[in-house]
């Protein structure tokens, strides 16, 4: 379950927003450690039991969640775990997730937009100049072209 679960992970990776998990209690440890293995240690946060007499709501990186849980021998309840998009600084700072994360939104931009386009959107959705994604999407466009 592990490899499957990474990979659809892996899937969600480049989306720039707050990603949502249910998860059983049973499993959360482990969905928490391939969760960190994949995004790095972002933001989390995990719910169990909402609107309930027993509410907890813990939020820190996911490597302190994993600490807490593991730690708790006996989890149970209905659980629901957030994991916060990546942070600004890492896409400004154009770190391995941010490039990845670029890469992945122009792709797909370009797939039903001009370049100029596909640019301008991936920037507004990343909070990134103009001018840097479209240097990129012309890269990854001549890499396209000379890979076809």
């Amino acid at each position: 379950k592990t490899n499957e679960r990474r990979r659809a992970i892996r899937e969600l990776q480049p989306v720039p927003a707050t990603l949502i998990f249910y998860e059983a209690p049973s499993r959360l440890v482990d969905c928490l450690k391939d969760l960190e293995a994949v995004l790095g240690n972002r933001d989390a946060c995990v719910a169990r039991e909402l609107t309930k007499l027993h509410e907890d709501i813990r939020r820190c990186p996911l490597s302190a969640l994993i600490e807490q849980y593991e730690a708790s021998p006996e989890i149970r309840g209905e659980i629901v775990v957030l994991v916060a998009p990546p942070s600004p600084e890492s896409v400004a700072e154009g770190g391995a997730s941010a490039d990845t994360l670029m890469d992945a939104q122009l792709a797909e931009a370009m797939r039903s937009h001009p370049v100029k386009d596909a640019a301008a959107i991936v920037a507004a959705a990343l909070g990134l100049p103009r001018r840097t994604v479209y240097a990129r999407a012309l890269v990854l466009k001549q890499k396209n072209e000379t890979s076809a």
